[in-house]
């Protein structure tokens, strides 16, 4: 994202994290009403399209909750989490043990990585103060899918049933989205099931051209 954007997210993020630790409060602002029982929902469509030995990117990894869940339920793939906040890094490879996390903004700086799967939870429906919310969207899916070998995974805001829209955040009319995901790939499953105002998007790199058996 723009630097401004980056580095007002990221201010965010160390004060987050420098006040609340190792905690849920640290992954998002204002109180938010979002519990371990909603992110276990999100991170289950993750594990659902992994396979227990492919690799993991998790972009805005934040404290690493998706690779304790994931490491929970079996899966011995690599893993490797990504965040633009010094303080969530610094935290996220003490509890894990792992020096395989980096402070990185992968739209703006050197990545050469590839990973089978690349998620990105809770992370891209938050949008850059100083850039257009839909831009940056779509050129993160672009990013995802360039260092995947397999599939993306990411959440949005759907606009159909939200009764309330933050400003904070991007929302998409769900309809119009769906053809700009055509753009990506046919080969896709959105899911909205947990969540009437919230989607989540596998998109698969390599597209049909018929019958998948």
């Amino acid at each position: 994202m723009d630097k401004k954007s980056r580095e007002l997210m990221r201010t965010t993020y160390d004060d987050l994290v420098e006040k609340h630790g190792v905690n849920i409060s640290a992954l998002h602002e204002n109180g938010c009403r979002y519990e371990r029982e909603h992110q276990r929902i999100k991170f289950q469509h993750v594990l659902k399209h992994l396979d227990f030995d492919e690799s993991l990117l998790d972009i805005g990894c934040g404290l690493g909750d998706l690779a304790e869940l994931c490491r929970g339920e079996g899966w011995k793939g690599e893993y490797t989490g990504i965040d633009i906040s010094s303080g969530m890094v610094q935290n996220t490879r003490s509890r894990l043990n792992t020096k395989n996390i980096f402070q990185l903004d992968v739209l703006e700086e050197p990545y050469d990585g590839r990973h089978d799967v690349v998620a990105s939870i809770s992370t891209l429906q938050q949008k850059p103060l100083y850039m257009d919310g839909i831009d940056y969207l779509e050129k993160m899916i672009s990013k995802m899918l360039a260092i995947c070998t397999k599939c993306i995974i990411f959440d949005v805001f759907s606009t159909k049933f939200a009764d309330h829209e933050n400003p904070d955040n991007i929302y998409i009319n769900p309809s119009i989205f769906l053809e700009r995901l055509y753009t990506f790939s046919n080969n896709l499953i959105l899911y909205n099931n947990y969540n009437p105002y919230q989607l989540m998007v596998v998109l698969y790199k390599e597209k049909l051209t018929g019958w998948k058996v």
